[in-house]
């Protein structure tokens, strides 16, 4: 078993060996905490840069690419790198919250508000734009499966609980369809809406596979 923050199979930080113009195709799942079940998903296939993104480059383009209601967003710090993606958090002293950026291709693709003592909300994707849960129903389809794995959980899980998650969206049929054979790439992460007095409901796993 990996520690939490770890990636069991690759060094945090690598990216692939894709020289740019190509396509990276990233498919996100949102498995609710409280609950345990999908909140949803979304599929994209986005042209590559002709050199990855830098880390230093990554708060630029979050502040660019966040809708102006989460704004106070923009202020973030790269926290974590793996699998060719970043993390930038905002720090919620009221409001805060994190994003996730791909480097090949240098678009956010996750970002969630977290709120002091509140609850944030999902600001990309938009809700509205996430498929529908149905289509992440098990039905008993072989499994899909990744070949390396970074859970990325900031103290606020167990690297237990990202595996359920991993492997609960590695079952669904649509998934496994998605990765169809292809070598794929984990990355996980907790996402807190609401911080201080930390609610484990008010969170969702935000499962990233790309390939």
């Amino acid at each position: 078993d990996s520690a939490a923050g770890d990636d069991d199979d690759s060094a945090a930080g690598d990216d692939d060996d894709s020289t740019g113009g190509g396509a990276v195709e990233i498919l996100q799942v949102h498995i609710s905490n409280l609950t345990n079940t999908f909140a949803g998903y979304l599929a994209q296939s986005l042209p590559e840069l002709p050199s990855p993104l830098e880390g230093a480059g990554v708060p630029g383009v979050v502040q660019g690419a966040l809708p102006s209601s989460h704004s106070y967003m923009s202020g973030c710090t790269v926290g974590a790198s793996a699998q060719g993606f970043f993390r930038c958090t905002a720090p919620a002293g009221d409001f805060g919250g994190t994003s996730i950026v791909d480097g090949r291709s240098g678009e956010l693709i996750f970002a969630g508000s977290t709120h002091w003592m509140g609850v944030g909300s999902l600001a990309v994707p938009e809700s509205a734009s996430l498929g529908p849960v149905v289509d992440l129903i098990p039905t008993g389809f072989v499994p899909g499966q990744v070949q390396s794995q970074y859970f990325d959980l900031d103290g606020l899980a167990t690297v237990l609980e990202a595996e359920g998650a991993l492997n609960q969206a590695l079952a669904s049929a649509f998934v496994a369809t998605w990765i169809s054979g292809d070598p794929t790439d984990a990355y996980v992460w907790f996402h807190p809406y609401s911080v201080g007095a930390f609610d484990p409901t008010q969170a969702d796993w935000i499962v990233l596979l790309v390939k």
